[in-house]
């Protein structure tokens, strides 16, 4: 699971995702724009729900379950893993995340399903796309930060009171139209020595948060080797 030490805000998700994990059995998926934070909310949320998983826990990635060395559908996969995991789960509720599950094709997600409920398993999956209606999931979409918790975000980065004065972190957040991975583009700038003041703001002028995030046209996400290097 993602370091969850600078997660702020998403309160109002996270109540509503652990009242569904505590009350149902449908899966939740939670979508939307690459880099808004959706493997860092769900970190925050198994963090939030690990007493109601005594079982354990599973935690993989769409990409890893559609390219299994066995050849075995993912819900085949699963089951062997669990076989062979024991006593690493016990009797009791437990929860698989599949980060990326949009690297699965619907029947392969429906079978991966139906495989994790056998072994007690409850389902949360991060994606980009909205979940096809036949998994009959409770879906939670990401919204952008809100400047209350822009303002949380930069006051845990240690930024905000060194860098930043209150025009520059307006500006900021007008620039990044709210989306976390911006700013932590731009934390990550302003630290490494990088342009600072209204030079910091301009060089945002290369993001745009419109749709998804890209930087000359091409995607942008939390794993491209734009963000690793910087």
């Amino acid at each position: 699971m993602p370091n969850i030490e600078r997660f702020v805000g998403r309160q109002h998700e996270l109540e509503l995702a652990t009242r569904i994990l505590a009350g149902g059995r449908c899966p939740i998926v939670v979508c939307g724009l690459r880099g808004i934070g959706k493997t860092s909310f769900c970190g925050a949320l198994v963090e939030r729900t690990r007493h109601l998983f005594p079982g354990g826990f599973l935690t993989t990635s769409g990409h890893a379950l559609s390219h299994c060395a066995s050849g075995d559908s993912p819900g085949a996969f699963l089951h062997h893993i669990i076989e062979n995991g024991r006593p690493a789960f016990t009797i009791g509720p437990k929860l698989l995340f599949v980060d990326d599950f949009d690297a699965l094709r619907e029947l392969e997600l429906r079978g991966l399903i139906d495989s994790a409920a056998c072994h007690e398993f409850r389902c949360l999956f991060a994606g980009y796309s909205r979940p096809p209606d036949s998994l009959g999931s409770e879906e939670i979409c990401l919204a952008p930060l809100n400047d209350s918790e822009i303002a949380q975000f930069l006051k845990t980065s240690g930024l905000a009171d060194n860098y930043l004065n209150d025009q520059m972190r307006q500006e900021l957040a007008r620039r990044t139209a709210g989306h976390p991975l911006a700013i932590r583009l731009a934390i990550s700038m302003a630290k490494s020595g990088g342009p600072s003041g209204p030079e910091l703001a301009r060089s945002l002028d290369s993001l745009s948060t419109d749709g998804l995030l890209r930087r000359n046209g091409r995607v942008l996400d939390a794993s491209s080797s734009e963000v690793r290097q910087v």
